[in-house]
C-alpha cells in the first residue's frame, strides 16, 4: 500500500476470521476422512480461538485425518483475500468535453458541438467531426481547411513510415 503513494488513512485491513462454515462443508463432502462426525462435531462444538489450535486438538485426537486436511483441505480455504477499492471518479475535462461533442454531433446538433470541438481544435483527432460540423453548419472553407490538414497528416506520416 505504501507503493500506492496514497495516504495511509485510506486503507484498512480487515480480518473476517477462521472459515468455519466452509471447513465443515468440506469435511462433510470428502469421502477420505474417516473421523467425519467427530470433525464436525468439533468444529461445530469446542470453542477455538485460532485455527491453528483446531489443528492441534485433531492432530491429537485423529491425526491421520488432520495430517490429510492440513495437505488437501486447508490449502482450499487459504486465499480468500478480497480487494474492495473505492474512489471518486476524476473526469478529465478535455475528454469530457469531446465526448460530449460527439454525442452532439451524433445526435445531428452540429451547431452545438462546433464551439465545443473548436476547443479542443488542436488536438488531431478533433479535425474530421470538426470538418463534418462546418460543412453541416454551412462553413465549407473551414470544413475544407480541416478535411486538408488531415489529408497533409496523413500523407507525411505514410511518408515517414517509408
Amino acid at each position: 500500500m505504501s507503493q500506492t503513494g496514497l495516504p495511509q488513512e485510506n486503507f484498512s485491513i480487515d480480518g473476517i476470521g477462521a472459515a468455519w462454515a466452509e471447513l465443515r462443508y468440506l469435511v462433510e463432502k470428502d469421502p477420505f476422512i474417516t473421523h467425519k462426525r467427530e470433525i464436525i462435531s468439533a468444529i461445530d462444538e469446542v470453542p477455538f480461538s485460532t485455527a491453528n489450535d483446531v489443528l492441534a486438538y485433531m492432530k491429537q485426537r485423529w491425526p491421520a485425518d488432520a495430517g490429510y486436511m492440513q495437505r488437501s483441505l486447508f490449502p482450499l480455504l487459504r486465499n480468500a483475500t478480497f480487494l474492495k477499492v473505492y474512489f471518486e471518479e476524476k473526469v478529465d475535462p478535455q475528454e469530457y468535453t469531446f465526448s460530449e461533442a460527439i454525442r452532439l454531433l451524433n445526435a445531428g446538433d452540429y451547431a452545438k458541438a462546433l464551439p465545443l470541438l473548436e476547443s479542443l481544435k488542436k488536438e488531431e483527432r478533433t479535425w474530421i467531426p470538426l470538418a463534418v460540423c462546418y460543412a453541416m453548419t454551412g462553413k465549407k472553407s473551414e470544413a475544407d481547411y480541416y478535411l486538408a490538414r488531415m489529408a497533409l497528416k496523413s500523407m507525411t506520416d505514410k511518408a515517414s513510415q517509408q
